[in-house]
């Protein structure tokens, strides 16, 4: 099942198979069971974080209406915000990011969908973030 679980998470909704080096998803919710979240230092040395976000391919097993957030922050200041990945979304979403003079870049992602299997649940992703890139 460890292997299906990550190949849902590997491949969009369209079919197209992502870097698994190169993802940030929702893996497990944080103590308010809303979030993860990433904080990276960047020492105000880079200029731009780009990137694209994409529907993970498990989220087509959960068919309630859901709408999921990204969010970057930059020493505490929202830098961009998207929640236009939903329960119709079939196309990818690339952005740019102005990150000069941010220090302290966190990475906020919520989205995620706890499938009940027999007796079990198993958490999927709602959505994922790849090729994210910094630029000097």
């Amino acid at each position: 099942m460890l292997v299906l679980f990550f190949s849902f998470v590997y491949t969009d909704v369209s079919g197209n198979t992502y870097d698994k080096n190169n993802i940030i998803w929702q893996w497990s919710k944080d103590s308010s069971g809303e979030q993860t979240y990433i904080v990276y230092n960047l020492a105000a040395s880079y200029s731009e974080l780009s990137g694209t976000l994409f529907r993970a391919y498990g989220s087509l097993y959960y068919s309630d209406d859901w709408t999921s957030t990204f969010k970057v922050y930059g020493d505490g200041v929202l830098l961009y915000e998207c929640y236009d990945i939903t329960s119709s979304t079939y196309d990818t979403i690339d952005f740019k990011i102005d990150v000069s003079g941010v220090r302290e870049l966190e990475i906020i992602v919520r989205g995620l969908v706890r499938v009940k299997d027999g007796f079990d649940y198993e958490d999927y992703p709602k959505f994922c973030a790849t090729n994210l890139m910094l630029s000097k």
